[in-house]
């Protein structure tokens, strides 16, 4: 190849470069750069920049609404509500027919009274004490027991009569033994027959009293059960709030198990609920501000 047209030597001592290591022109384009370079890279920590990202959403409460259900098949008796009317928790709302429910409660109520009377008789009977009977049904079995026992005092007096008589011709040698045993036999017999009536009303009556004591326990747990399921017959507010979506429901109309009669939206604070996208997450920060538009 052939030589350079200006040698290394050359080019030291040359105009241009002598020029270009002094010339200020250079040194002060050389510094602007710099100064920029330095101030852009230090600027990107210090300045923002707003960045508006559009998503939808909705406005609801906190609380989730509630729905007035109803718990059994009934009429509806009265109704309090209205569309966007403003309801407290435990307001009572609607009122369905539990007539059912509160005769049988006044039937069972009947019977544990008249059982109640009944044991109060059957103690009296145990304990001897019959002039405090009060009910015609134990005035007529003691009636029946007085009765029954006199058949057998009269029985008892007869056999003690032909007995004494038979002892007495038995003394005279006038009738043999056999004939005194059988009288004796008849006598002990009816005797024995008195005792065990006796007992046998006894266990009755005190059969009677523990029925009459399960029954009263039965009725009592099912009046507590009649009272529980009459509370769903009454449909209150589950939270404060106000009435939205009521289907109309009024007094004599039918309502069935899990009918949605209404809906009760909470007065809570208001949450609004948009839907951003991943790409847009890493925008977000606590306690950010945001504009809604309605």
């Amino acid at each position: 190849m052939g030589s350079p047209i200006f040698p290394k030597e050359i080019i030291n001592v040359s105009v241009e470069h002598h020029f270009a290591r002094f010339s200020r022109k250079s040194s002060l384009i050389y510094i602007v750069v710099l100064l920029f370079l330095v101030v852009t890279t230090t600027s990107l920590f210090l300045i923002k920049t707003e960045i508006t990202v559009q998503s939808r959403g909705i406005f609801r409460s906190s609380s989730e609404p509630a729905e007035l259900v109803s718990p059994v098949v009934a009429q509806v008796v009265k109704s309090n509500l209205e569309e966007n009317q403003s309801v407290l928790f435990g307001d009572t709302l609607v009122w369905l027919d539990c007539k059912k429910q509160s005769e049988r409660i006044t039937h069972i109520e009947r019977r544990i009274f008249e059982n109640e009377a009944y044991l109060n008789d059957v103690s009296s009977l145990l304990s001897f004490r019959y002039s405090d009977l009060e009910t015609s049904l134990y005035k007529t079995t003691h009636a029946e027991y007085r009765q029954k026992l006199s058949e057998f005092d009269m029985q008892i007096e007869l056999f003690q009569k032909s007995f004494m008589r038979a002892k007495m011709l038995f003394d005279k040698q006038v009738i043999p033994v056999a004939e005194l045993e059988d009288k004796q036999f008849q006598l002990d017999k009816v005797l024995e027959e008195k005792q065990i009536y006796i007992q046998m009303s006894r266990n009755e009556w005190q059969q009677q009293a523990v029925s009459y004591q399960q029954d009263n326990k039965a009725y009592l747990s099912e009046i507590e059960s009649l009272k529980s399921e009459i509370k769903n017959y009454a449909i209150t507010a589950p939270t404060t709030g106000h009435i939205t979506n009521y289907n109309g429901i009024k007094p004599g109309g039918f309502v069935t198990i899990g009918q949605t009669i209404a809906i009760v939206h909470p007065n809570d604070h208001v949450i609004a609920e948009n839907l951003v996208a991943p790409e847009d997450i890493g925008y977000l920060q606590k306690e950010m501000q945001v504009i809604f538009q309605v």
